[in-house]
């Protein structure tokens, strides 16, 4: 399955939790500064579609790479310009548990573009 903006924005605003139900469990990522919520059923139910995505970017993201790199896949093409897609991906991978900061928040402004780096987890795990 190759990697497009439509196929991670699609997923993407099918599990982004918009407004809270009383009996919603949810899933809140934090991404930088900001917090976002995920419909847990939703998370669940696409997980697979999410890992398949994940699977598409470089294989140095399972070492930890920059956030800038990610707008290439595994074999080295553009899939976005939009840095938006990329991070509704990582919000999704992280979501699912896959998707982790290399390096924690205080370092970011010395890294490449000031930007912070993400570890893909073992899929298989």
């Amino acid at each position: 399955m190759p990697l497009t903006p439509e196929l991670v924005n699609s997923v993407f605003k099918k599990c982004f939790l918009t407004e809270a139900g009383k009996n919603v469990k949810t899933i809140p990522v934090e991404f930088g500064d900001q917090t976002f919520k995920f419909d847990h059923l939703s998370i669940e139910a696409n997980k697979v579609e999410i890992e398949k995505m994940l699977e598409e970017l470089p294989p140095q993201f399972k070492e930890g790479e920059s956030f800038l790199n990610a707008c290439l896949d595994k074999n080295g093409n553009l899939w976005t310009g939009v840095h938006g897609n990329i991070m509704k991906l990582f919000l999704l991978g992280m979501a699912i548990g896959k998707v982790e900061y290399t390096f924690p928040k205080e370092v970011w402004p010395s890294l490449q573009g000031g930007m912070p780096f993400y570890t893909v987890k073992s899929l298989a795990a």
